[in-house]
């Protein structure tokens, strides 16, 4: 069953079911935040989409698409990216030894059963295509550890480079990481490269 929404009074699809395969949480919100979505017979009422409480998923914020206008995407509207993980942070994947590739797929509104905090859990495709979300902060890092591992610090291309460290924020922006925590885990590389001050300022 698709989803629709009126923005700016034009209906719009922006998914089906509980997969909003169009839209991303932060163009939703902020759309309305400035109260340019209606609602549409049949379909939730705009806060319902935002609320824990109705389980909606939302489009990752893939950053090659955050020009596009409300409502619109690139390439498939199951769009997942891939990343390279080690299967020693997967314990409950099933899989053997080695490295596989997971997709980072979307982001869910929660609320955390271990803390009561509000937060866009990742939600990734497992190679066999199961998907799951994860919601502890430990775990994440460790996630994103990879994706700087694997696709940024090892990756000669820098465009990719740089569409993967944003990605890698994104992620921890979820989880309400502070700007410091983010530059600290994204560019490792920045900060082991910074000189210490050592003496006194004459």
């Amino acid at each position: 069953m698709g989803e629709y929404i009126k923005y700016k009074n034009e209906e719009i699809k922006i998914g089906t079911v509980e997969n909003l395969y169009y839209v991303r949480f932060d163009k939703f919100k902020q759309a309305f935040e400035a109260q340019e979505l209606s609602h549409v017979d049949g379909n939730f009422a705009p806060w319902q989409y935002l609320d824990t409480q109705y389980g909606f998923r939302f489009r990752f914020p893939f950053p090659d698409e955050d020009k596009l206008p409300f409502g619109e995407i690139l390439g498939d509207y199951n769009r997942g990216i891939p990343i390279r993980i080690d299967q020693a942070i997967l314990p409950d994947e099933g899989l053997s030894p080695g490295h596989y590739e997971m997709k980072i797929m979307q982001q869910k509104p929660i609320i955390r059963r271990s803390d009561g905090m509000e937060c866009l859990a990742l939600v990734w495709a497992s190679p066999h295509g199961e998907l799951s979300r994860i919601e502890d902060d430990a775990e994440i890092r460790k996630v994103v550890g990879e994706v700087i591992r694997h696709h940024v610090v090892k990756n000669p291309d820098k465009d990719q480079k740089a569409f993967y460290q944003q990605v890698a924020s994104r992620i921890l922006e979820g989880y309400k990481f502070s700007e410091q925590q983010i530059k600290k885990i994204v560019f490792p590389q920045k900060n082991a490269l910074r000189p210490k001050k050592t003496g006194r300022r004459l």
